[in-house]
């Protein structure tokens, strides 16, 4: 998976050099490219369900 992925990234730049070139008219160098850093580190914090800690009347605790 991880070479496809590279594959994408390198005709994705070919498409938008080309497409800076031939639409924007911008003097663009297509056979250089550079793919810039976009992930960040994504931090989640997952939760269960709410969870209660009771006690009944005899002083015992439950869940």
């Amino acid at each position: 998976m991880g070479d496809k992925d590279i594959v994408s990234k390198e005709i994705i730049g070919q498409l938008a050099a080309y497409l800076a070139i031939y639409l924007l008219d911008l003097p663009i160098d297509p056979d250089f490219q550079e793919a810039m850093g976009t992930e960040h580190q994504r931090i989640e914090d997952r939760r269960a369900d709410l969870v209660v800690k009771l006690r009944d009347r005899g002083g015992k605790p439950f869940l």
